[in-house]
């Protein structure tokens, strides 16, 4: 079910998600992302006019992220296959995923609305980034 404070965060343009995002998981030190029923890791293809992201190339493929649970399972809820919200550490997100992002050639697509307009980024520059907030946290 969504509620309203889910779709008051699922209204913010993508950047402003994208901000969110930062913060909560500098927080809560968790990302989420969805799992298919045989524990695989949702990923999803597009083009270019489904991101309002400047690293967006004409195609592309991405590994979309959440900062809590209620996002993810919204953004899932209607979703054909049984899919499932799992969440992980951010330090072994950054440690760990990161570089298969890289590797495989997948972005990150933070915080998807339900429209599935996203902002993507490139796996390194999230990596900064968080880095970047989980710091100030700290601080």
């Amino acid at each position: 079910m969504v509620t309203n404070d889910t779709n008051q965060i699922l209204a913010l343009d993508s950047y402003e998600r994208y901000e969110y995002f930062l913060a909560v998981v500098a927080e809560s030190e968790e990302i989420w992302f969805v799992q298919d029923e045989e524990g695989h890791v949702v990923s999803v293809g597009g083009t270019e006019d489904e991101t309002d992201s400047p690293d967006a190339a004409d195609d592309f493929s991405y590994i979309p992220l959440w900062p809590t649970e209620a996002l993810a399972t919204a953004f899932i809820q209607d979703a054909e296959a049984d899919l499932l919200p799992q969440k992980i550490d951010v330090y072994d997100f950054l440690e760990n995923w990161v570089p298969g992002f890289h590797e495989d050639g997948l972005k990150a697509g933070v915080l998807p609305n339900l429209d599935v307009t996203v902002w993507l980024m490139e796996p390194y520059e999230l990596q900064e980034d968080l880095v970047e907030e989980l710091e100030s946290v700290e601080d």
